[in-house]
């Protein structure tokens, strides 16, 4: 991999960044039954202040989901979610004075979620 071309010549800082969220919700019952979608999208970039092949980041999407259910004003929720749901790792950040150290972004992860708001 080389270090890529980008419109930013200063290192660790891709040309751009994309965000986008997506929530719908329905009612049920006493509550409210929701779905919500993240995606982040960042472009290549250099991982050093200066050039150094082998050591520029790839573009990167990463996507979570939460599924819940809130009830009673929201004072209850319950929601399992998923985070890096296309499970993509890749390095993200290096040290330069050791080629054996590097930083990844991380895995696919999931997990439940019980909440009450007082």
């Amino acid at each position: 991999m080389t270090a890529p071309d980008t419109a930013n010549d200063a290192g660790l800082a891709p040309a751009f960044y994309l965000n986008f969220t997506l929530r719908d919700a329905r009612p049920l019952g006493e509550g409210e039954l929701y779905a919500l979608t993240d995606w982040s999208y960042r472009t290549a970039y250099n991982m050093f202040l200066y050039e150094a092949k082998g050591y520029g980041a790839k573009a990167l999407l990463e996507g979570g989901l939460r599924l819940g259910y809130k009830w009673d004003n929201g004072k209850y929720e319950v929601a399992a979610f998923a985070r890096n749901i296309t499970n993509r790792v890749q390095v993200v950040a290096a040290i330069d004075f050791d080629n054996l150290t590097g930083t990844v972004n991380e895995p696919r992860n999931y997990g439940a979620q019980f909440r009450v708001d007082f």
